[in-house]
């Protein structure tokens, strides 16, 4: 078994993670595993709840259920990729159980950086979620 020291997503604990999903045992999972790595999370229950604390502060990850009550994780990506500049910054992968390709094709216009697949296999995810903040990063102008 892996420890946090060697899971790739080490060298991004730095960064804020924002979970968005109405299931509280799912909630409760994540947030053991990415706190236990390192990282600071905060959560929200629906979009319409991430919403209001990203208002407050701009997470620098969004992990985000596609279908909650409220406000859906589809609703949310699409409120915030049309906000200004600032709003483009956060990390935003849906976390979803709608693993057909035409769920993802239907998502692409909104522009998330990518998808992880319920159920949650954190060797599989951590190295996934890895891969994407890399390709984010390597984007970014220094």
């Amino acid at each position: 078994m892996s420890t946090s020291d060697e899971n790739p997503l080490r060298a991004y604990s730095s960064l804020s993670i924002l979970f968005v999903d109405d299931d509280p045992l799912i909630t409760s999972i994540v947030v053991d595993h990415y706190t236990e790595i390192g990282f600071c999370v905060s959560t929200a229950c629906n979009g319409e709840e991430a919403l209001r604390m990203l208002e407050q502060e701009l997470a620098d990850i969004i992990l985000c259920d596609r279908r909650m009550p409220v406000m859906s994780g589809a609703n949310l990506i699409e409120t915030i990729r049309e906000r200004g500049p600032e709003w483009q910054k956060p990390i935003f992968v849906f976390v979803t159980a709608l693993t057909d390709r035409r769920d993802r094709y239907a998502m692409l216009p909104s522009k998330p950086d990518g998808f992880i697949f319920k159920p949650l296999d954190f060797a599989r995810d951590d190295l996934r979620l890895a891969q994407i903040l890399k390709e984010r990063s390597a984007l970014s102008p220094s």
